[in-house]
Order: structure tokens, then C-alpha cells, then sequence
């Protein structure tokens, strides 16, 4: 995911994204350029990597983001509850991974 290959001649990264990811572009437009819209994909240009990046990590969609909000709060409890060393902070990072793998 981080080799996005080659530049075009101008130095921009184009980033071809399914049309339903169009939160994207309502966060990040005045940061990329939309150079082609059809009917299922759209074309992004833009010269910063770090964005280009950020585009192609985003979740694909809201529960998927949900989940990995909890996920987070969970292990920030767990942590602050039982400290980052305990066995016990261990077996619950541990089942939350498996539980998150099954839901995928």
C-alpha cells in the first residue's frame, strides 16, 4: 500500500477511487485535484503523497470505521485498567483481535 509507484511527468500521484467513497472528496477537496468522474470511479491527482495515502488507507465504510473506533477504546481501557505489562491487558487485546477477524 505505501509504493504508490511513479509520478506522471507534472510530479502528481493519480488515485483511481470507487465512486462511493465520495466522504473523501467532501473532506479533501481543496487538497486534490478531481480530474474525471464516470459512473462507478473517480479520478483524483493531487502532488502530496501523505494525502494520496491517507485517501487509500480511509475505511470503506462506516461500520468498518465503528469497529475500529471500539477497538481503540477498548484497548485504551484495558490498558489504563489493568496497565500495558499485565497478562490480563494481553488476553483482551488478544480476544478483541480475534473477535474483530471474525466479524471481517
Amino acid at each position: 500500500m505505501d509504493s504508490l509507484g511513479r509520478r506522471d511527468p507534472q510530479g502528481y500521484y493519480i488515485v483511481v477511487i470507487p465512486k462511493t467513497n465520495t466522504k473523501v472528496l467532501e473532506e479533501l477537496k481543496d487538497r486534490v485535484e478531481v480530474i474525471d468522474v464516470s459512473n462507478d470511479r473517480i479520478l483524483i491527482r493531487s502532488k502530496s503523497r501523505r494525502i494520496i495515502l491517507e485517501i487509500l488507507r480511509r475505511p470503506r465504510d462506516y461500520l468498518q470505521e465503528l469497529v475500529e473506533d471500539f477497538v481503540e477504546i477498548a484497548t485504551s481501557f484495558a490498558a489504563r485498567i489493568y496497565g500495558k505489562r499485565s497478562s490480563r491487558y494481553k488476553q483482551v487485546v488478544k480476544c478483541i483481535g480475534e473477535t474483530v477477524k471474525d466479524f471481517d
